[in-house]
């Protein structure tokens, strides 16, 4: 799902730029001009909704390239935003899995179906190096406030916790403590931000315990319903921030990234990272994959979706 196409109208235009310091530009979101509805990693009854109203997400063909870059390789950071982050119980095994799905994902089988699509700047790369998580704010982020969530990615890409060697572009994932609102029908979002003249890709997640409009319905690998849900809504983010940073690159003709098109399709029980952990996450649109008719067909019957 698209960052900068959430939100019309009067949110769009409330989401200013962050303060900035003394001599600095200020920090400003990187917008996409497009409808909302188009955009959305929609929840699992929305894009129930919207197919059987016939305007799902994933009717367009295959994915276009429009001129932008892509990533090589990325480096993640990852914030936890609220005080029930220090609640062991609802922690859980949560911050944990994170780090170790974040540990596993670069070079994985998962990863590597991003590696087709070529950029501006060349290929799609499956490297990615685990920065680690921030110690849990006392801070809660609504993510339906863009000004924040652009206040909190460029607060940490400030604060020195990324590694100066370890090269890639820097990303920020931030995990809310807050309940997705009802009126909400997306579960995550990605997208970029300028901080101080450098650009870092940003994604955005609500707390998802509970949340079965969001829930990965994982009944294999041990993990808890809420790491498996915000697991997979992460991988669907991760593969549009390498295929797609800022929003120019690859998507179809309704504009629809990689994650969109096969959003709530599962190839697999479980994929296997190469930390051996496990996880069940979504399959991904591949350009080569719709070309053959393989892979897994998504909810407009199209055979284009893998996990590997």
């Amino acid at each position: 799902m698209r960052y900068g196409t959430l939100l019309a109208g009067a949110l769009l235009a409330a989401a200013t730029a962050a303060a900035a310091e003394p001599g600095e530009p200020a920090e400003d979101l990187a917008y996409s001009p497009t409808s909302p509805a188009q955009h959305v990693h929609a929840t699992r009854d929305e894009a129930a909704r919207r197919h059987g109203a016939g305007t799902t997400s994933t009717s367009s063909a295959a994915m276009s390239f429009h001129g932008g870059n892509v990533l090589p390789h990325i480096a993640a950071r990852v914030v936890l935003a609220g005080a029930k982050w220090r609640d062991p119980a609802f922690a859980a095994d949560k911050i944990s899995g994170l780090d170790s799905f974040y540990s596993g994902y670069g070079g994985s089988i998962y990863a590597v179906t991003a590696d087709e699509y070529i950029g501006a700047n060349g290929p799609v790369g499956a490297a990615l190096r685990y920065q680690g998580h921030a110690a849990p704010s006392s801070t809660s982020i609504d993510g339906t406030k863009l000004a924040a969530v652009t206040t909190a990615a460029c607060a940490e890409f400030a604060s020195g916790a990324f590694l100066p060697d370890t090269g890639g572009t820097q990303h920020v994932a931030i995990y809310s403590d807050l309940k997705r609102p009802a009126s909400v029908k997306y579960c995550a979002y990605h997208g970029a931000v300028s901080c101080n003249r450098q650009t870092v890709t940003v994604a955005f997640y609500w707390n998802l315990d509970g949340d079965s409009s969001c829930g990965a319905q994982d009944y294999v690998t041990g993990h808890t319903p809420g790491l498996a849900a915000l697991a997979n809504v992460t991988a669907h983010e991760l593969h549009e921030t390498r295929s797609d940073p800022m929003l120019n690159a690859w998507y179809d003709a309704q504009q629809n990234e990689a994650g969109d098109k096969c959003a709530w399709t599962f190839a697999s029980p479980y994929v296997t990272f190469k930390n051996g952990s496990r996880w069940k996450l979504q399959a991904e649109w591949s350009n080569a994959a719709f070309s053959l008719s393989r892979g897994v067909a998504n909810q407009s019957g199209q055979k284009a979706c893998v996990d590997h």
